[in-house]
C-alpha cells in the first residue's frame, strides 16, 4: 500500500498529525489554525507527490491541478475539528 498511489497520502497522514500534535500544544488560536492548514497542504502535497507517478504521464503537477475539488469539504472538516478542539480545551 506504501508503494502504491495512495502511498503518499498515508505518508501524509502520519505527518499532518504529528504537525496538529505540536499546533495544538500551543495556546495561542491562530498557531492552532495554521497548524491545520499546514496539516491539510502536507497530506496533498505528498499525495500528489506520488499519485502523479503512477497516473500514465501526467506528474504530480497535473495531479495537484485535480485536487482543487477537495479543498471547500477539507476546509469544513479542519473547522469542525478547530472547533471540537477549543470545546475540548
Amino acid at each position: 500500500m506504501l508503494l502504491g498511489p495512495t502511498g503518499g497520502y498515508l505518508v501524509g497522514f502520519i505527518l499532518a498529525a504529528g504537525i496538529t500534535g505540536l499546533g495544538y500544544e500551543q495556546e495561542n488560536a491562530w498557531v492552532r489554525a495554521a497548524a491545520l492548514i499546514l496539516a491539510t497542504c502536507v497530506i496533498y502535497v505528498c499525495g500528489a507527490r506520488l499519485a502523479g507517478g503512477f497516473d500514465g504521464h501526467a506528474g504530480p503537477r497535473r495531479c495537484c491541478h485535480r485536487r482543487p475539488a477537495f479543498i471547500p469539504g477539507d476546509a469544513v472538516k479542519a473547522a469542525a475539528v478547530y472547533a471540537l478542539g477549543r470545546s475540548l480545551a
